[in-house]
C-alpha cells in the first residue's frame, strides 16, 4: 500500500463520498481541494472549516453556519455533515480534524432509518425532542502542539467537551473514521449491508504516549 499524502487523502474522501450517495445515506457532496498555506498542504473541505466559528456560542449556531457556508464534503440524509480536513509538511501528516455534526432539527437515522428510506421526506420530520452527540477525530503532530496526558496528539472528543479527549493511538484515515461514522449510527441502513473497507494507503504510524497507551483508548484498526 501506498504511503498517505494529500492527493491519495484527498481522492479516498471524495471516493467515499460518492460510496455514501450511491448507498443511499447521503444526499449532498462537496468535494474535497487542496491548497497550500502557512508551510502546509491541505486536504480539506472546499470551502474551509473556519476558526472562528468554534467560538461560537452554541452547536446550533455552529451547525448552522457550517451549513450555510457549505464547509463539509458530506450531508447524509439525516442532515449530518462530515468534514475532513488533512495538513502534510512535506511527506508527514501534521495534523487532522475529523468532524460528524449531525443535525440538532432532525431526528437522527439511527432511530427513524425509515424515514429517510421510505416516502416521507426527510426535511418535514423537525422539532423533537433528541440529543445530537457531535464527535471529533483530532490529531497534532505539531511541535507546539501540547501532547500531554491531558491533550493526547491523537485524541476523540465527543460532545464539543474541550477536556473530554479520548486517546487514539494514531492518525486516522478516511476509511477509518467513515466506517466509523456509519458502523456506529447508520447500522440499519444500505450502507451496513455493504461495509466500507480499507483504502489503498497504509496506515499512519502510532502516535500515543506510554500514559496513554496505560489507560483507557481507542486503538485503531490496521
Amino acid at each position: 500500500m501506498n504511503k498517505p499524502t494529500p492527493q491519495l487523502i484527498a481522492a479516498e474522501i471524495d471516493s467515499l463520498a460518492r460510496l455514501l450517495v450511491t448507498s443511499g445515506l447521503a444526499d449532498e457532496t462537496l468535494g474535497t481541494s487542496i491548497r497550500s498555506r502557512a508551510g502546509e498542504t491541505l486536504a480539506e473541505p472546499s470551502e474551509p472549516v473556519g476558526r472562528e466559528v468554534m467560538r461560537l456560542e452554541s452547536y446550533e449556531a455552529l451547525y448552522r453556519r457550517q451549513s450555510q457556508q457549505g464547509a463539509y464534503q458530506v450531508r447524509l440524509l439525516d442532515g449530518a455533515l462530515l468534514q475532513l480536513s488533512y495538513a502534510f509538511v512535506g511527506r508527514n501528516i501534521s495534523r487532522h480534524r475529523l468532524a460528524y455534526l449531525p443535525s440538532p432539527s432532525l431526528l437522527p437515522f439511527e432511530s427513524e432509518p425509515d424515514l429517510y428510506l421510505g416516502e416521507v421526506p426527510f426535511l418535514d420530520v423537525v422539532g423533537r425532542q433528541i440529543m445530537v452527540v457531535p464527535l471529533r477525530f483530532d490529531f497534532d503532530n505539531r511541535p507546539e502542539a501540547d501532547a500531554t496526558a491531558n491533550h493526547p496528539a491523537s485524541h476523540l472528543t465527543l460532545g464539543q467537551y474541550a477536556n473530554g479527549r479520548i486517546p487514539v493511538s494514531g492518525p486516522v484515515l478516511p476509511w477509518m473514521f467513515v466506517s466509523f461514522v456509519v458502523g456506529h449510527f447508520y447500522r440499519h441502513g444500505p450502507a451496513w449491508t455493504n461495509p466500507i473497507s480499507p483504502g489503498r494507503m497504509r496506515s499512519f504510524a502510532d502516535r500515543i504516549d506510554r500514559d496513554d497507551l496505560a489507560s483507557t483508548h481507542i486503538r485503531l484498526a490496521k
